[in-house]
């Protein structure tokens, strides 16, 4: 097992990119490009080349995603945005080098005996592919590019903040801004919003949450990262501190005995996988509970009664249930310690001590 020859990583790429991209600027598909994607799995070394344009992306909504919303298809989560539906997805046929230089750095990356090495490991394949992406601008000139043509390398499986680094690395700020101006208008609102009172402060971050849950809008969640809605929300309630909490279970009331699973393959499995938006907003206003972390027995006995319901209903249901009976008991612990911590079966995620409660 040899140490990642970066060099010879980038030669390789950049010759097999150079060539793919010339073949597609010459072909009638090359019409209105919006995005070409270097699609990295960074543990694995994995690369994938995409393109798409604005034919291909309606080609893949109007056969594949013909209900989903505006707001599913644009934003940086949306499916535009989305390599792994891009209309030529994984275009470029990389040489049998590349792929014996992905085990070699997959194995190199197992062995490695820190976090730090990993990372710098991971960081220096970014590097070589942004450099790349860089050498590739008289090539890409050839295409024929939207205004808001973007051309960027993405990791899978990594949180926003990862994603929004990474792009960074191959287009300016202000482009970013300009093709995702959710963005800056997101942390406008967030800079000027601590002037207006806790009342109205309140009121916005649930009446978020509610057109989240009901797939709607509020005046102010255009603003908010799309799917990731109620995420963003947490810490601002979690700001408010006690002053949050009676309207908090006001929603948790008619919310946390609704089951949790969508069905699958249905258009909600599709938004938000197997648990629910119902089930996610639950499991975050627990954890923001949990946050604010001042015991109270009116909002003990709030728990407790959500406890017993919750197992009551586990109780008469067969298989796996989900995890608010669990999540409650945690958050109970959390604010009194008088409450054992939660032991949850990691089969069916019942509560196996739910009689100490």
């Amino acid at each position: 097992m040899k140490k990642p020859d970066f060099q010879k990583l980038y030669e390789l790429v950049y010759t097999s990119a150079k060539n793919c991209i010339e073949d597609f600027s010459s072909s009638q598909n090359n019409k209105n490009v919006y995005a070409l994607v270097f699609d990295l799995n960074e543990s694995y070394g994995d690369i994938l080349l995409s393109i798409n344009t604005e034919e291909g992306l309606k080609n893949t909504i109007d056969s594949m995603y013909p209900n989903y919303t505006e707001d599913q298809i644009t934003g940086l989560n949306g499916l535009r945005y989305n390599p792994g539906d891009f209309f030529f997805f994984d275009m470029c046929k990389f040489p049998e080098e590349v792929i014996e230089w992905s085990l070699n750095y997959n194995k190199y990356l197992s062995n490695l005996k820190s976090d730090k090495a990993y990372l710098n490991n991971t960081e220096k394949f970014s590097d070589t592919i942004c450099k790349v992406i860089h050498d590739l601008d008289s090539v890409i000139t050839k295409l024929d590019r939207t205004e808001d043509f973007l051309v960027y390398h993405c990791f899978h499986d990594v949180d926003e903040e990862t994603d929004i680094r990474l792009i960074l690395k191959t287009i300016s700020q202000d482009r970013f801004d300009k093709v995702f101006p959710e963005y800056k208008e997101f942390e406008s609102f967030i800079s000027n919003i601590d002037s207006f009172g806790k009342d109205k402060r309140l009121k916005i971050w649930l009446d978020m949450l509610v057109a989240y849950l009901n797939y709607g809008n509020s005046k102010y969640s255009k603003l908010f990262f799309r799917r990731h809605i109620y995420l963003d929300i947490a810490p601002q309630l979690i700001k408010l501190g006690t002053y949050a909490l009676d309207s908090i279970f006001e929603v948790l009331d008619s919310i946390i005995y609704l089951p949790e699973f969508n069905e699958k393959g249905s258009k909600e499995w599709e938004d938000t996988g197997a648990f629910s938006r119902r089930a996610n907003v639950v499991h975050l206003l627990l954890d923001v509970i949990a946050s604010i972390g001042v015991p109270d027995k009116k909002y003990e006995k709030k728990l407790l009664n959500y406890i017993a319901k919750l197992q009551s209903y586990a109780d008469n249901t067969e298989g796996i249930i989900g995890l608010n009976l669990c999540l409650t008991a945690r958050c109970l612990h959390n604010l009194n310690n008088k409450y054992p911590s939660d032991e949850m079966c990691p089969i069916s995620n019942r509560l196996l001590n739910y009689e100490q409660y």
